[in-house]
């Protein structure tokens, strides 16, 4: 009995351990383009370019981008990754608006790079909710630095 406890004490600590060394957080360049829409039916293009962190164990996701007009933001969220495709949901704020965003998409095998598309709500975007309201469709890419 003393002999079964001490493999599944030592079974549990090698899996906790492999699963921390495992554990890679992986920086990507980061590219948005797309079409943001107004509710008046205006649209205007743009690319964002920056830095994206995925860790492949947690799914956390961190990214900070700065658009073709200048206005910078940051976002976070969760990424699950698999072979068959893979998603995002995300929370983005540029200190005066912020959203939701979606990714889906799929990695390379090796999880270098991240081809998809992205789908993002920033209801006070262009001003207070809800006439400020902007709907934006695109791209999304990242590369493994």
């Amino acid at each position: 009995m003393k002999r079964r406890a001490l493999i599944s004490a030592l079974s549990f600590f090698t899996l906790f351990w492999a699963g921390s060394v495992l554990a890679v957080e992986v920086n990507y360049d980061f590219t948005l383009t797309g079409v943001s829409k107004t509710v008046t039916g205006e649209s205007f293009n743009f690319t964002a370019t920056g830095t994206m962190t995925w860790d492949d164990v947690s799914g956390n996701l961190s990214f900070q981008v700065t658009t073709s007009a200048g206005v910078s933001f940051t976002g976070e969220g969760i990424l699950a990754a698999g072979s068959k495709g893979s998603f995002a949901l995300t929370s983005f704020d540029s200190g005066f608006a912020s959203g939701e965003a979606v990714f889906s998409g799929k990695f390379s095998k090796k999880n270098s790079k991240f081809n998809g598309k992205f789908y993002a709500a920033s209801p006070d975007r262009l001003g207070p909710a809800p006439g400020g309201f902007v709907f934006t469709t695109g791209t999304v890419k990242a590369t493994e630095k």
